[in-house]
């Protein structure tokens, strides 16, 4: 009973989303894995893990009905930046070049991303693998980092419509 009464708490305060273009309840299990933000209409789920790939962080969030984090706007990046707690460095969110080096897309859908601010030096592919993007507390753009983690210990952050 208590699992059905959170998922109708979280239908009714808009928290049903869609993945994949279908509609979709998230798994209540996980929403424990997360933080809930919410601005102008959009919820962030801050990931309480570091992520290990970007694919598994992205499959985490599609248990949620989201997808990682897609900044579209100057505001948009400063307000990720607020959410960051004490002891974060920064976080994953969905832009990669993984298919294409130096065309920047969001990985969920293969649109390009059209917000690009990018860190002094950044992008740089530094040693060859780079392909995902972050977002850094002390920067004040974007980074591009590993999609697997080496030794950025980042969490990661989902958005859901």
């Amino acid at each position: 009973m208590a699992a059905m009464t959170k998922l109708l708490l979280l239908f009714l305060m808009g928290h049903v989303g869609s993945a994949n273009g279908q509609e979709c309840l998230p798994q209540n299990e996980n929403l424990k894995r997360f933080v809930l933000q919410q601005f102008r209409g959009v919820s962030y789920y801050i990931s309480n893990d570091i992520y290990t790939t970007d694919d598994a962080a992205a499959k985490m969030c599609e248990t949620i009905c989201g997808y990682l984090a897609e900044v579209n706007s100057l505001v948009e990046r400063n307000r990720l930046v607020s959410l960051m707690g004490n002891d974060d460095i920064g976080f994953l969110i969905g832009g990669t070049d993984k298919y294409r080096e130096g065309y920047w897309e969001y990985a969920r859908n293969r649109k390009p991303v059209e917000y690009l601010q990018w860190f002094y030096n950044e992008p740089n592919d530094y040693d060859g693998n780079e392909d995902c993007m972050c977002l850094l507390k002390v920067s004040v753009g974007f980074l591009d980092c590993p999609c697997a983690r080496r030794l950025w210990e980042l969490k990661y952050v989902c958005e859901v419509d």
